[in-house]
């Protein structure tokens, strides 16, 4: 009677001993162990020692956007734990489909997919892990560390299409440069191309536009009785629709100043001459005196005024 009890607790024993590297042995290469509805039972049957990280997904047939992006995140994981802890015998990942795990999602009553779910040892009552917003392997490796205490490093692959393409474009531009180098040689040494950049980069950065990058200021002021307002009081304040009003200021008239400069001296004929000065004379004061309206506006003590 004692070697018959004896015999069966030995059998007991051997056979728990050769469950957990029945189940580790399942695990393949990318580091998880693809079940079905006959296979999940034994990985987790409930008296299993060691942790189980389950994603139940559906990949086929079912139109599921959150599905899509978790499952490769997943897999990074699992990759990422086989790589970091290779004879590890404590954690399973476990990666079940509903086209191959339908009894299983039935008798765990599940309605929605993806489940992201941790099976603690001695118990297959699963605890879920929410999937909202970040799906990264990165925000599944914490949500494992905070039940279970292990935090694993995220290895991703390197993707060599990103260095053949920077190489593709890099040989692009060095057969552009070689082929055109005359004419860019040329562009390169024109005055009228770096004026026209330094005027450019003055009025860009004279005008605010830093300014309103900086402080991600709003574009106009919605006022409590319906109106808008596009003009921030005071000199430490500023919109985007300012910005805007004022570039195109600063534009007008570094346009009438370089016409009266290089334009004017070359029109032929005294009196189409004179009608070109007068005309952006006028837009001069015009604008002038608008921007020194807009100054005065903004700081009541500004002392200067023209027509406005």
């Amino acid at each position: 009677m004692i070697l018959s009890k004896l015999l069966t607790w030995l059998a007991f024993f051997i056979t728990f001993c050769a469950a957990k590297p029945d189940v580790f042995s399942m695990v393949n290469n990318a580091g998880l162990i693809e079940v079905t509805d006959s296979t999940f039972s034994k990985v987790i049957t409930g008296s299993q020692d060691y942790v189980v990280v389950a994603l139940l997904t559906a990949t086929q047939g079912i139109d599921c956007e959150t599905c899509t992006k978790v499952d490769p995140e997943f897999r990074v994981l699992a990759k990422s734990h086989r790589k970091a802890f290779p004879n590890d015998k404590e954690l399973v990942f476990v990666h079940a489909d509903f086209q191959d795990n339908k009894n299983t999602f039935r008798g765990y009553n599940i309605r929605s997919i993806p489940n992201f779910w941790v099976f603690e040892p001695h118990t297959n009552a699963p605890h879920e892990l929410k999937l909202m917003g970040d799906l990264s392997a990165e925000y599944l490796s914490e949500s494992i560390a905070s039940l279970v205490g292990k935090l694993i490093p995220i290895y991703r692959p390197h993707d060599y299409s990103k260095d053949v393409m920077s190489l593709v474009s890099l040989l692009i531009v060095v057969a552009f440069v070689t082929y055109y180098r005359k004419a860019l040689l040329r562009l390169v040494h024109s005055r009228k191309l770096w004026a026209a950049i330094s005027i450019v980069s003055v009025i860009t950065f004279s005008s605010g536009h830093m300014f309103n990058r900086i402080r991600g200021t709003q574009y106009v002021q919605h006022n409590q009785d319906g109106s808008v307002s596009w003009m921030a009081g005071g000199q430490m304040n500023q919109f985007g629709a300012e910005t805007q009003v004022v570039s195109l200021l600063y534009f007008v008239l570094s346009l009438s100043v370089i016409s009266l400069a290089y334009s004017a001296p070359c029109i032929r004929g005294a009196k189409s001459q004179t009608i070109f000065v007068i005309a952006w004379l006028t837009i001069q004061v015009f604008l002038y005196s608008y921007l020194a309206y807009i100054f005065r506006e903004k700081n009541g003590y500004y002392p200067f005024k023209l027509l406005l």
